[in-house]
């Protein structure tokens, strides 16, 4: 069963999100861990600098940007933007992952300058 996790950093962000946000971030959860097949339906995105970014729909105006991981089925949320800002957001990050024996850390690499490639 695919799983659903968050960064922590994305914790401080969470709490600044509208409670309607809140709400449909928190039930995105629950959709994703009941599907089959790594939740609710994840879309790779095009001209990213690192492939393992997906987004998912957390409403017709909001995603989720998601780490894939290389092997295996737990996925990590790392950012809920309105829908542009996501993917201008996703377009600009590398992710690095730190694994550590109670939980994992997602860094982040600095933004390009140049913003995503068409």
């Amino acid at each position: 069963m695919a799983r659903l996790g968050i960064d922590r950093d994305f914790l401080w962000e969470f709490g600044k999100l509208e409670r309607a946000i809140q709400e449909k971030v928190h039930a995105s959860f629950a959709k994703f861990e009941q599907a089959t097949h790594a939740g609710v339906h994840l879309e790779k995105i095009n001209n990213v600098r690192d492939a393992r970014l997906r987004s998912i729909r957390i409403d017709q105006s909001w995603r989720g940007i998601v780490l894939a991981p290389e092997s295996g089925d737990s996925y990590t949320l790392l950012k809920v933007l309105p829908h542009d800002d996501a993917y201008d957001w996703a377009c600009r990050r590398r992710v690095s992952v730190t694994a550590r024996p109670v939980s994992s850390r997602c860094g982040m690499s600095r933004p390009s300058r140049s913003g995503c490639p068409s």
